[in-house]
């Protein structure tokens, strides 16, 4: 498949802004939750989704990540993800 000229600059144009903001991003201080705001939100939240925090909260993985997590990412025994 062949693009035009102007169509490569615009997919350029929007790739290299979506790393731009993705280093942007990566500069950003994070600043953890604190345990008690945790165990709040732990009190209120239903069934499978507080194990779902609970891992958010205690390993810093982002929602995307949380979200493709499957089982065999998961050394049990190591207690490792």
């Amino acid at each position: 498949m062949q693009l035009a000229p102007s169509t490569l600059r615009v997919h350029y144009s929007y790739v290299t802004a979506i790393f731009r903001l993705a280093e942007l991003d990566r500069r950003k201080e994070i600043v953890p939750l604190a345990v008690t705001v945790v165990a709040a939100l732990l009190d209120g939240t239903p069934g499978w989704y507080r194990s779902l925090l609970l891992l958010a909260a205690a390993s810093g993985l982002w929602q995307g990540e949380l979200f493709g997590l499957e089982v065999e990412h998961i050394d049990f025994p190591g207690t490792s993800v």
